[in-house]
């Protein structure tokens, strides 16, 4: 028996290089289920915010083709929702592995962070891989979802996936903040922020520190399942023009340079990256 949808969810990019803000967040991708999907997926919307960390940059192309990918191998994944969630994050990871062990000779690697998230019904089911945050805002009270201890430092680093699954419940009008890596001041901020517009906390969240920023807001609403990725209108830096189109990559964000991945989905394929065990 399918989930009936309860809620649209509205995500609202928080992406700054050296003072410019730009509208679209590569790594970003919001899915819900293609016509075809494997047993236990049909009712499974996908939010995967993927970042890397390394020392060769990565093009948005080979970003959005990676987060792509994985969207592709959860649909094709039957069986329950966590075991479709670990090994998207495993696959993801021994390719990464696979990656570093090839270039360690030329002093390159590539480290990944991975938050995806899953909404079914009113219900919010998510993994971390690698030190990342997610920050609940109901109104009430703010909820900080993060373990460094379980979700490990980050993908590509050694065989063992490292994972932290989490789940929330929603109500019309929460707030989350995904955070790849916390921002100066963010935490404190958001533990004791009430609901304001999406906007006005984007505002607020923009200003808080002038560092680079990568992070998405998001909101949910009564709907019918919908993920919509919103464009804020970039606030151009101090006497520079508001950009009208995306960099050819990322080179100017470190936090963010890697190579392209690997990131094989057929069976078929020789280097094909095969998941260990899960449940």
């Amino acid at each position: 028996m399918g989930v009936s949808a309860a809620f649209d969810l509205n995500l609202l990019p928080i992406y700054r290089i050296k003072g410019q803000e730009w509208p679209q967040l590569p790594g970003l991708l919001a899915m819900v289920p293609p016509r075809r999907t494997a047993r236990g997926r049909e009712d499974d919307r996908l939010v995967i915010y993927l970042t890397f960390s390394g020392n060769d940059p990565l093009s948005y192309s080979e970003y959005n083709q990676t987060a792509t990918q994985m969207a592709q191998r959860f649909y094709q994944t039957a069986g329950s929702l966590t075991s479709a969630i670990r090994t998207v994050a495993q696959t993801l990871n021994l390719s990464l592995v696979e990656r570093n062990l090839r270039t360690t000779g030329k002093g390159q690697y590539i480290i990944g962070r991975l938050i995806l998230g899953v909404l079914r019904g009113s219900q919010f089911v998510f993994a971390q891989c690698g030190p990342t945050h997610v920050f609940h805002l109901t109104g009430k009270e703010t909820r900080q979802v993060h373990d460094a201890q379980i979700s490990g430092r980050g993908l590509g680093i050694g065989q063992a996936t490292p994972i932290y699954l989490a789940q929330l419940n929603l109500n019309p009008g929460d707030q989350l903040v995904l955070c790849a890596d916390l921002p100066s001041g963010w935490e404190a901020a958001l533990l004791g922020q009430h609901i304001v517009s999406p906007d006005a906390l984007r505002r607020e969240l923009l200003s808080i520190t002038g560092d680079d920023l990568n992070a998405i807001l998001v909101q949910a609403q009564a709907g019918k399942g919908n993920l919509n990725i919103l464009k804020a209108l970039p606030a151009p830096a101090p006497g520079a023009a508001a950009p009208d189109h995306q960099p050819d990559s990322v080179e100017q964000a470190a936090k963010l340079a890697p190579a392209p991945v690997a990131f094989q989905t057929s069976a078929s394929t020789p280097t094909q990256a095969r998941p260990t065990s899960h449940v």
